[in-house]
C-alpha cells in the first residue's frame, strides 16, 4: 500500500480508508497534535493495530507524519509575513518552543527565521 496525492480533491488517497480518514484531518489541522491513541480512535482501529496498518500504508510511524504535517504547517506560516517565531510554533501546533527550534533545525538545517530570510531573498531575486 502506498499513499497517493490527488491533485483534484482536497482527500489523500490510500488504500485503507481508515488511514485516509486520520491523513486528511492531520493535513488539514496538524496543530491539534493528536496522539497514537487518538488517531486509532478516529480509524476506529486498536492502537496496535491503526500502527501497523498506518506504517504500512505511509512508510512512516504516525508521530512523524504528524511531525512532517506541523513542519509544513509552520513553514507555510512563516512565509506568509512577519509573525514571531513562538506564533508561528503555536499555531503550527507545537506547545514547546524549543522543541520546535530542533525539529525545525533538523529539517531544514537553520533556524525558522533565518530560513525564512532565505525563503525570501530568493522570491525578490526571481
Amino acid at each position: 500500500m502506498q499513499v497517493i496525492e490527488r491533485t483534484s480533491t482536497d482527500r489523500t488517497a490510500v488504500e485503507d480508508e481508515r488511514i485516509g480518514k486520520v491523513l486528511d484531518q492531520i493535513r488539514k489541522h496538524p496543530e491539534q497534535s493528536l496522539t497514537v491513541e487518538q488517531m486509532a480512535k478516529m480509524a476506529r482501529l486498536a492502537r496496535s493495530t491503526f500502527h501497523q496498518r498506518f506504517l504500512r500504508c505511509v512508510g512512516v510511524q504516525p508521530q512523524q507524519y504528524l511531525l512532517r504535517a506541523k513542519l509544513l504547517k509552520a513553514k507555510e506560516l512563516l512565509l506568509q509575513g512577519n509573525l514571531p517565531t513562538q506564533v508561528v510554533a503555536e499555531l503550527a501546533g507545537f506547545q514547546d518552543i524549543k522543541w520546535f527550534y530542533r525539529a525545525f533545525k533538523r529539517d531544514t538545517g537553520m533556524a525558522p527565521v533565518a530560513w525564512r530570510d532565505q525563503q525570501n531573498s530568493g522570491r525578490k531575486q526571481s
